[in-house]
């Protein structure tokens, strides 16, 4: 009896090798965006604290010049948190389109793999009929040296 063997093996390798592919790119981009989201975190704390100290500097008394300053730092940091937010759009859109590719992949490994499934059932059962042919030319044979011998 032969072995079974897929024929779309390779091609189930490379999906397969695809798909761990995709998997690692979307960790990366997960990861990525984590870390653009803290960064965001912390300029949002840097304005928070910013507005803080402006309100008691404004209760005690601030020079102009202070007070231009404290209102020119948070403009830029107002800049910083908008451009922060586009990045994070930005990564949120890879993110999707890495998601995608990833079920796309993921999708074309497991319809290979159903394939193969298949392929396995059809071959246990030609294995089957095989072996009850092999079975029954046996009985046959020892009926027929039986009843020509006996």
């Amino acid at each position: 009896m032969k072995k079974f063997r897929y024929s779309l093996e390779t091609v189930l390798n490379i999906k397969e090798q695809k798909q761990k592919m995709e998997k690692e790119k979307l960790a990366l981009l997960i990861s990525k965006y984590e870390l653009q989201k803290n960064k965001l975190n912390e300029i949002l704390i840097k304005i928070n604290e910013t507005l803080e100290k402006n309100e008691v500097n404004a209760v005690m008394g601030i020079s102009v010049m202070n007070l231009k300053q404290f209102n020119l730092y948070l403009e830029t940091l107002y800049k910083k948190y908008n451009e922060q937010n586009e990045i994070l759009k930005a990564l949120e859109n890879e993110i999707e389109k890495a998601r995608r590719r990833l079920c796309e992949a993921s999708k074309e490994k497991e319809a290979l793999e159903n394939l193969k499934e298949k392929k396995y059932e059809e071959y246990k059962y030609q294995t089957s009929l095989e072996q009850n042919s092999i079975i029954d030319e046996q009985i046959s044979f020892k009926v027929a040296r039986s009843t020509l011998g006996g």
